[in-house]
């Protein structure tokens, strides 16, 4: 390879190639400079165990002893896509294809409270999967 000399100065990016390319670059080639050790922060002594002492468990929320009203519907699919109310008999059984409402009334200290709960088979249509909510 033969350096051709033009007047014109070979661009930084091109000389950079080469390590014997004739001219300065403008450019550092050599090794990097080693920066000076940083000071360490001062250990601190502390007990592991009076992290796990602060932790404590979440205390378990119970609503009432489990001697409430119990209503539970099934969302059928259909034309009127409509809600129908389950027999006593029929409570605790869930099909997959099938969507269903649970509302559960229970009182404590004179005040009646209530939760619904809703339960989405894995089969069950889109429909009757958003008419749950």
């Amino acid at each position: 390879m033969e350096k051709l000399v033009s007047g014109v100065p070979e661009p930084v990016s091109f000389k950079v190639k080469f390590a014997n390319w004739g001219g300065r670059l403008p450019i550092a080639t050599g090794p990097a400079p080693i920066p000076a050790p940083k000071k360490r922060a001062p250990l601190i002594k502390f007990d592991v165990n009076k992290l796990f002492n602060r932790l404590q468990k979440p205390k378990e929320v119970v609503a009432d002893d489990g001697s409430g009203k119990i209503l539970m519907w099934i969302v059928r699919r259909g034309e009127n896509n409509e809600k129908v109310p389950l027999a006593k008999k029929d409570h605790g059984h869930f099909f997959s294809g099938e969507s269903y409402l649970v509302l559960y009334t229970y009182v404590v200290k004179n005040t009646e409270h209530k939760m619904i709960y809703f339960w989405q088979g894995r089969n069950s249509t889109i429909v009757s999967f958003s008419l749950t909510f």
